[in-house]
């Protein structure tokens, strides 16, 4: 045990970690609200030992989501203690909180000391005093609403980082999915959605792809049910494969949202205009063909590609070749129920290109950097970060160009026919410590 929260968390700093705690909007210990009835709505804490129906033998006096005397963040006093408090807290090396049972402070029935509140400002402020304790750096997360009548809101909007959109549950189901999903325009932008702990251990291979893919792509974190003593080799690879996350402030559309799809089946993520990611989940209860157009109207189930172009499709968990497609084709794939596949969709050019990665999801999104190839070079090449121990497979479309020697500056590397056929080919790279390793491939034409 640490004796003081400061140095619990430089023992955390040490280990690459930070402090992160928790905390309940708006249930007051009996003590404090005895000793501050001034600091409780109404200026009054009178009820504050009274039984709800059903509660009269139990542990609990009441529903835990419906206290009976609770805090008025606009009362100035209160205010004032609130931040000094979780200043203190933050000074001492916690950056982040979870804001559990919510709903405790969103109050209809007022008894606000700014008579000018009303519940959803009241309940913004909340937010709003943690968040100048905590600092722009901190990280706040707000568990869902929808307890005890309360709706869900957007209020605290450009307050808080995270927000869950589930009730307690280690399960992973397609409409977990849907609800961050079909806030595609805020998730990543207003808000990080997730939707409560989730369990990896146990699953199906193809199950934790899906888990792990649609967790991605929906929401901005993964947090764990499972204990870390529980991680196969495996399921540390498939997990891995979500790491590290994109920067860009842009998430996955779910592109048959208004077909009539309960839950949505085909998500695409814009990467640029002429690199998109495609993914395919099926939300059925039986094996079925899960499809898009690669061009036409986005609202009707369609990527929206240029109908004159071609792409290079590859699938990244089974790591298929999918060819090279006309942008007025139609793109399936066959999946059992609560399977998915994750899809790299290229323009493709008149020079050698990479097509995908073994790394992540993105596929040579976050994993490479600075690809380019060098017309008079006659070389396709960038910068692979490499995990220590770990081949990193790198699959290129020749495009014509016979592309036969390599240079790195560090590590193993081997280039070999793709076993697709064709003027494809795979790179791959290793080293034993993790690091950045630039490559090059070489046309056979070139000196």
């Amino acid at each position: 045990p640490y004796e003081t929260m400061a140095a619990w968390c430089k023992a955390l700093e040490e280990t690459g970690c930070f402090g992160y705690t928790y905390m309940q909007l708006g249930m007051p210990s009996d003590d404090f609200a005895r000793a501050h009835p001034d600091w409780m709505l109404f200026n009054d804490a009178a009820e504050v030992d009274r039984r709800g129906p059903g509660y009269e033998k139990k542990a609990n006096k009441h529903n835990h989501h419906q206290p009976y005397v609770t805090y008025d963040y606009t009362d100035k006093g209160y205010s004032e203690h609130f931040v000094k408090t979780w200043s203190d807290i933050r000074k001492a090396g916690v950056r982040g909180v979870k804001v559990d049972y919510p709903a405790t402070a969103w109050r209809p029935e007022g008894g606000f000391d700014d008579r000018h509140a009303s519940t959803n400002s009241a309940y913004r402020r909340a937010f709003e005093l943690l968040r100048e304790a905590m600092g722009k750096d901190g990280y706040i997360d707000e568990r869902n609403l929808g307890e005890s009548g309360r709706p869900c809101l957007d209020v605290t909007a450009g307050v808080v980082d995270t927000q869950r959109t589930w009730g307690d549950d280690n399960a992973f189901v397609p409409e977990m999915v849907s609800r961050s999903g079909l806030r595609w325009y805020k998730n990543r932008t207003v808000f990080n959605y997730y939707s409560d702990t989730k369990a990896v251990h146990g699953l199906p291979p193809e199950k934790l792809h899906s888990l792990v893919t649609l967790n991605f792509l929906t929401s901005g974190r993964l947090d764990l049910a499972t204990s870390y003593s529980l991680f196969t080799p495996e399921i540390t690879r498939i997990v891995s494969r979500s790491y590290p996350h994109y920067r860009e402030a842009v998430s996955a559309r779910p592109l048959d949202a208004f077909t009539g799809v309960r839950d949505p089946q085909v998500y695409e993520l814009e990467l640029t205009p002429d690199w998109r990611q495609l993914t395919f989940y099926n939300t059925g209860a039986e094996r079925s063909v899960i499809s898009t157009a690669l061009s036409g109207d986005r609202t009707g189930n369609a990527i929206g590609l240029d109908p004159a172009a071609s792409y290079h499709a590859y699938e990244f968990w089974t790591d298929t070749y999918l060819g090279k497609l006309e942008g007025t084709a139609r793109l399936g794939w066959e999946l059992d129920s609560g399977h998915c596949a994750m899809i790299s969709l290229r323009k493709a050019v008149p020079h050698p290109q990479v097509l995908s990665t073994d790394r992540h999801l993105l596929q040579g999104w976050v994993d490479l950097a600075d690809v380019k190839w060098d017309e008079a070079d006659g070389t396709l090449g960038g910068t692979a970060r490499v995990i220590g121990g770990e081949p990193f497979r790198i699959v290129i479309a020749c495009n014509g160009e016979d592309l036969a020697g390599i240079e790195v500056d560090a590590g193993k590397s081997t280039i070999t026919p793709h076993p697709a056929g064709g003027d494809l080919r795979t790179l791959c790279l290793e080293n034993p410590e993790s690091r950045e390793i630039r490559w090059k491939v070489r046309s056979a034409g070139k000196p």
